[in-house]
């Protein structure tokens, strides 16, 4: 931090160039100026000498305090003071500046501390700021690193979300194609199993067929195990068992019983016949 020299050539001149109540400005005093107020006398300059020539007292005022500055190293802040007449102590005025000897990038301008509880207390103020900008910028950087794990994350979960939604599609489409199949085949195995019972049938009755048909016995019959129960029942009944049927069953089944039974009794008679040839 440079010293402003255009405000510090005003300063000088009001005050070199004005008399007090004291008399006319005699002295001109650069002081260094420490935390606890206190002074220390750098260097000073007869006022009548630079009466004329203000701007060069400027320059070996800032020359003077940015050499001891940079003996001193870091921010040191110093105070110019004028002396009236044979008064010894200083105007009322004063002209105060800063003198950074370190890089641009130091951002610390606090005064210089002297070596005592005040001076340690600024020093820990100052240490204590830095670790708090240190604590806070750690702190952002992690919230900067969680938010964009977070927007990794949640892009990810939307991705699967969107694979799991297309899976369950996927699934219920399947599910719903097998269950059609699985009702063709039920009804392919139900149309497959009527036709080969009526085949059965068909195949059952053809040769009684074609033999009522035509008159002759052309083709054997073939009959089932219950119907040749069947005949078997109606060959071993008796007139009286008939009879006491006839009394259980009304009239239409007892006429389909009859004609049953007849028509086993003439098939057992025509084997019978055929059997003595």
């Amino acid at each position: 931090m440079a010293i402003e020299r255009k405000k510090l050539i005003q300063y000088l001149s009001r005050n070199i160039l004005t008399e007090s109540d004291d008399g006319p400005c005699r002295r001109i005093v650069l002081r260094h100026l420490i935390a606890t107020e206190k002074t220390s006398s750098v260097e000073e300059w007869a006022a009548s000498v630079y009466a004329k020539n203000i701007d060069e007292l400027a320059d070996l005022i800032i020359e003077k305090a940015e050499s001891d500055a940079e003996d001193l190293g870091g921010m040191q802040q110093y105070v110019v003071r004028t002396f009236f007449g044979e008064s010894k102590k200083p105007s009322s005025s004063r002209f105060v500046c800063r003198v950074l000897q370190q890089s641009e990038d130091d951002e610390d301008h606090s005064s210089s501390e002297p070596a005592n509880a005040k001076g340690m207390l600024v020093q820990q103020m100052r240490h204590n700021e830095a670790m708090m900008r240190m604590t806070i910028g750690a702190a952002n950087e992690m919230l900067r690193a969680q938010q964009r794990i977070t927007e990794m994350l949640s892009a990810r979960l939307e991705v699967v979300e969107k694979g799991r939604t297309e899976l369950l599609t996927l699934t219920e489409e399947l599910l719903s194609h097998r269950h059609e199949r699985d009702l063709d085949l039920s009804a392919r195995a139900a149309k497959e199993k009527r036709t080969d019972a009526a085949l059965d049938k068909v195949m059952l009755l053809a040769p009684a067929l074609v033999n009522k048909v035509t008159g002759k016995r052309l083709l054997p019959e073939t009959i089932s195990a219950e119907m040749d129960q069947l005949k078997t029942l109606f060959a071993s009944l008796s007139v009286e068992q008939l009879s006491q049927l006839g009394g259980v069953l009304n009239p239409t089944q007892l006429t389909s019983v009859l004609s049953m039974y007849e028509s086993m009794q003439k098939e057992q008679e025509a084997d019978t016949k055929k059997a003595k040839k």
